[in-house]
């Protein structure tokens, strides 16, 4: 039906031309931007799902750095332990040849020297095996704790006290009494037995009081845990028929070592626990060599060195671990990258093809819409031939 007042091929030829247009808009902003779903716009669903693996994939990327800075961290502790390692080894054989009976005082004292100076580089390259703020080389204590004893005072007595099992070292201000003998503490607990034997001038003719450390855990592994109670058994060894004031424990207090450090492991907040190792000369047992005799001396190196090779090992295990953990985070941010891309990203091929089409299809929309829009013309050429 023909009609005036409404010009159904105008009104379809509009919307065939507004629907081309909205499409090759749609087409042009995928091939300009890369994105078939660039906004909540575009597919809902689609773009919810995108951000929440977007957000993952960033998760992965951030543990990422952090992976590779403990990797570092790991390489530099690795590379010192085994410069040390290689110190120690040198040292192995002077310590060694210090043993040999027919050594003049000269040729001892050289040695002596010698040992110094290799201890001296060990402290060096502990002290400079530092990446990030991070040296797992050197000792790293923190704040001191109050502990409180079971028992305080007496001549003799027995006391204890419950400890964490991280290792560190108990502080020990004591009062000491003046007797006949020379007072001790035997320690039990801490690594095993220790008596600490104190010494009274007999002129002092009063008690004293004294500062005494007392190593607590596995010093060469302070991730390990040590005992979980320390006893001190003291005796004041009085003279015959006195009346010693005996023992009174002041303070004890206990400075745990921080025994490893937490990294970033994966997107939750696992974390991996780098243990510290020291080894400064301290730690080594390496501070007091020219007071020993030649064979204290080499089984101290003998001991520095075990402790030095134990520390290069898990250092090298470790770093093979975190190498192995770089690998699968970066593997897991490739792939959920490649599975954004599936989702979101346009086929610039195909849609190039669809563009082409649409700019078709809203070329010949225009010109059905002119011609729907002459409409009116024919009617009124038709009037005038019926006139």
């Amino acid at each position: 039906m023909s009609s005036l007042l409404t010009n159904v091929g105008a009104m379809s030829a509009r919307q065939a031309l507004a629907s081309a247009t909205a499409e090759s808009a749609q087409l042009r902003n995928r091939i300009a931007t890369g994105l078939k779903v660039a906004g909540p716009a575009d597919d809902g669903a689609t773009y919810s799902i995108a951000q929440t693996m977007r957000s993952e994939l960033g998760g992965w990327r951030t543990v990422s750095e952090s992976l590779n800075r403990t990797q570092s961290i790991l390489d530099v502790a690795t590379t010192a332990a085994q410069g040390i390692s290689d110190t120690l080894t040198d040292m192995r054989a002077k310590a060694l040849a210090l043993t040999d009976p027919g050594l003049d005082a000269s040729s001892r004292a050289s040695y002596f020297a010698d040992l110094q100076d290799l201890v001296s580089r060990v402290n060096s390259a502990a002290q400079a095996s530092s990446f990030g703020g991070v040296n797992l080389l050197v000792a790293k204590a923190t704040s001191p704790i109050t502990l409180t004893p079971s028992a305080s005072s007496g001549a003799n007595f027995t006391s204890s006290v419950a400890m964490s099992g991280e290792a560190g070292t108990l502080n020990m201000v004591v009062t000491v009494p003046y007797a006949f003998s020379m007072p001790s503490m035997q320690i039990t607990g801490a690594g095993g037995g220790m008596t600490v034997n104190w010494w009274q001038p007999q002129s002092l003719g009063h008690a004293a009081q004294v500062t005494q450390p007392i190593a607590y855990g596995d010093w060469s592994d302070p991730a390990a845990s040590g005992p979980a109670t320390v006893s001190f058994d003291f005796h004041s060894n009085p003279r015959p028929s006195s009346n010693p004031q005996g023992f009174v424990i002041n303070s004890l207090t206990f400075t745990p070592l921080r025994g490893s450090e937490s990294l970033l492991a994966s997107p939750d907040g696992d974390a991996i626990k780098l243990g510290y190792r020291p080894m400064t000369s301290d730690w080594l047992g390496l501070d007091n060599l020219d007071q020993l005799t030649p064979d204290g001396v080499l089984s101290a190196v003998d001991g520095a060195l075990a402790q030095a090779n134990s520390a290069a090992a898990y250092f090298g295990s470790q770093s093979t671990m975190v190498g192995r953990r770089i690998n699968m985070s970066n593997h897991l941010a490739d792939t959920l990258e490649a599975g954004i891309g599936n989702i979101v990203d346009a086929d610039l091929a195909k849609d190039s093809a669809k563009l082409q089409a649409s700019q078709v299809r809203e070329s010949l929309a225009t010109q059905t819409l002119a011609i729907a829009g002459q409409q009116a013309g024919w009617m009124l050429d038709l009037f005038r031939a019926a006139a």
